[in-house]
């Protein structure tokens, strides 16, 4: 009886102390602008502090072609999923002009 109750003490304390799969966040609406380069999109976020490096991220554009918009800053609504993957609705697409020099900068200083 001492073992059986010693053994349902430990399956209790196990299922009550196991690690449990959280759930992964659900897609977020964004609209990102950043620019292509080498068939990336790369947004990169400027502090409005001085003395701070600027934040480049990396963005997975899945299921749209960036190639035609190489050195291009675009602007794209979609969906944004945990790790930076990106889901894109292409009749949002912008294309605001050159990527300006700043950015190019810090794309290539600080990105991944």
């Amino acid at each position: 009886m001492k073992k059986l109750a010693f053994l349902m003490l430990i399956l209790t304390t196990f299922i009550l102390t196991s690690p449990s799969l959280s759930p992964a966040s659900r897609p977020v609406p964004r609209t990102l602008t950043g620019c292509v380069m080498n068939g990336t999109l790369y947004t990169v976020h400027k502090s409005k502090h001085k003395g701070v490096k600027p934040t480049v991220h990396r963005i997975k554009v899945e299921n749209f072609d960036l190639a035609p918009y190489e050195g291009s800053k675009i602007r794209l609504k979609g969906n944004l999923l945990p790790g930076d993957i990106f889901y894109p609705d292409p009749r949002t697409l912008k294309v605001l002009g050159a990527c300006d020099k700043a950015s190019w900068a810090a794309i290539q200083a600080y990105g991944p």
